[in-house]
């Protein structure tokens, strides 16, 4: 069991088409909004720990004064004013863990070599409370191709059934979509973005794989031509790998995976 406490949210209604596909299995009918959260401290955890909830509970139940509810919420969210519903759930195929654990987990993992990344790769986010967890995956997102030449196609977005189109992140407002990163989780957002892809087309390869330090480890760095921005890779096996995105003047890491796709 994990007790979190949620910290800030605006009411923005998330897509239920997103939920079921990064999140949770949505309920038909329900609504959804984004939230952020953080764990507890240590007095919070004591405070607020179940067994507390269990024992006032028995205490009613003995003194006669505990009825059992007909419309209570269902488990993980709570009723607002207009009889709609607020998840309080954050379950994903990778679990939403904070910044701190995620990073401990890429600090452990071993270095790859440049040469091993040459060839086409599908990503996906992993949640860590970053603001561009879901952005990319409701834009479209596919992943990044890397060159013999030590060059890279950093963004790589679906463009039909079966067509990939190369962003040119030059294009990007970065410190913008960080701040407004929750319309970048919108319908609207997406297709705006499916709109403007073919004028954000990269004329080639946008980054240059490189091998640099992170945390005192040598392993493969993917820099950015125009954007101040180094993708950070670690081994996960012989098929994944793990990608940490920094962005200069912004302390937040956003974590990603690779797989690797066969192209024959």
């Amino acid at each position: 069991m994990r007790i979190v406490f949620f910290t800030r949210t605006e009411g923005e209604l998330a897509d239920p088409a997103m939920v079921a596909a990064f999140y949770f299995a949505a309920a038909d009918g329900e609504d959804y909004i984004w939230a952020s959260w953080r764990r507890g401290t240590l007095e919070e955890l004591v405070t607020t720990w179940p067994a507390r909830a269990l024992r006032n509970k028995a205490n009613a139940i003995a003194a006669g004064g505990y009825r059992r509810s007909k419309s209570c919420a269902r488990p993980g969210a709570t009723r607002n004013p207009i009889g709609g519903s607020q998840s309080a759930r954050t379950r994903t195929s990778y679990p939403m863990e904070d910044q701190q654990t995620v990073l401990e987990q890429f600090r452990h993992l071993p270095p790859v070599a440049p040469h091993e990344l040459v060839g086409l790769w599908k990503g996906r986010g992993i949640p860590s409370n970053h603001p561009f967890d879901g952005v990319l995956e409701n834009l479209g997102w596919y992943g990044k191709r890397f060159t013999p030449h030590m060059r890279a196609d950093a963004l790589l977005f679906r463009s039909g059934e079966h067509r990939l189109t190369a962003i040119d992140p030059k294009y990007i407002p970065i410190h913008w979509a960080l701040r407004f990163h929750q319309l970048g989780r919108t319908r609207m957002a997406a297709n705006l973005f499916s709109y403007l892809q073919h004028r954000l087309r990269a004329r080639g390869p946008v980054a240059s794989l490189k091998t640099l330090a992170f945390d005192g480890v040598e392993s493969t760095a993917m820099v950015y031509d125009h954007q101040p921005i180094v993708d950070y890779f670690r081994r996960l096996d012989e098929q994944r790998l793990m990608g940490a995105m920094t962005i200069r003047g912004d302390e937040r890491i956003y974590f990603f995976e690779l797989q690797r796709v066969d192209e024959r």
